[in-house]
């Protein structure tokens, strides 16, 4: 009888890991079978071998095998299977809801990307030839300059805006192509190959760089709209120099002309020049 009863329980130990194998490798095409399969390895197994649940002899796999199960384990047999079709359930909740979380990620981080891609695309500067208004002020013509250097277009012709907030943005995509170390004024070479340069005040260049702050470095790449230059319209008044700024095109000459497009209250990135190539 002993003999026996040590048969027994090593059939059912022995059941106990077939079973979880044969979900395991029965139908691995499928996510849930695969999910099923190692939670009968984990709970259903695991369970039957830890309350000693015997079997009889060989025989199917499954909810079915309780053929073979004598009446002393017939409950814990039930038990494990209960928790291993509930914890099955549970488990492909679980991974199939982070997929989902995941994709919908995916999607999220996608419709963004395109959407800063069309945003750039769209920028009103993608106009060839137009050159926007790098400051919010008054719009002048280069001869209102109080400046003889700056209203002869010695430098090249251009606008100049009397701003009325102390920030400069770029006015196109470009390169910083110069940054004074006095930082009152900034070079930028467009994409389309205009140099541009923009001088804040006049005689400001005396200041030495108090009240201006940098937020760009030479070499720096810019789009449009991009902060790059702060000053303090106030204090440089106060120290007796003009804040008209010029915006030259340097290169005016590899130009047929270059026109001014408005005069008056300008915002930035409203269009301030027209370029018309030669």
């Amino acid at each position: 009888m002993k003999a026996r009863s040590r048969r027994l329980e090593t059939i059912g130990i022995r059941y106990a890991g077939y079973h979880g194998a044969c979900h395991v490798w029965c139908k691995p095409e499928t996510e849930i079978s695969v999910l099923w399969g190692y939670d009968q390895c984990c709970t259903w197994g695991g369970y039957v071998t830890l309350t000693n649940v015997l079997n009889t002899a060989p025989g199917t796999a499954g909810i079915v095998g309780f053929v073979c199960v004598p009446a002393a384990s017939m409950l814990n047999f039930l038990i494990g299977t209960a928790i291993s079709i509930a914890a099955g359930f549970i488990f492909t909740y679980i991974i199939s809801n982070i997929k989902k979380f995941n994709k919908e990620l995916e999607k999220r981080e996608s419709v963004t990307e395109e959407k800063a891609d069309t945003s750039a695309d769209d920028s009103p500067t993608a106009e060839k030839g137009v050159i926007y208004s790098p400051l919010t002020g008054t719009a002048i013509s280069m001869s209102e300059v109080p400046d003889d250097t700056f209203a002869a277009e010695v430098l090249g012709k251009g606008m100049a805006v009397i701003p009325s907030e102390g920030k400069v943005v770029a006015p196109c995509h470009g390169e910083i192509s110069t940054l004074f170390d006095t930082k009152h004024a900034v070079g930028i070479t467009t994409k389309d190959g205009a140099e541009l340069l923009i001088h804040v005040g006049v005689n400001t260049v005396e200041l030495n760089g108090k009240y201006y702050e940098a937020h760009v470095a030479q070499g720096d790449q810019v789009k449009p709209g991009q902060l790059f230059l702060t000053f303090d319209i106030q204090k440089i008044q106060e120290a007796g120099y003009p804040v008209a700024t010029p915006v030259i095109i340097a290169n005016t000459d590899d130009y047929k002309n270059v026109e001014g497009l408005k005069n008056g209250e300008i915002h930035c990135m409203e269009p301030l020049i027209k370029l018309e190539e030669s």
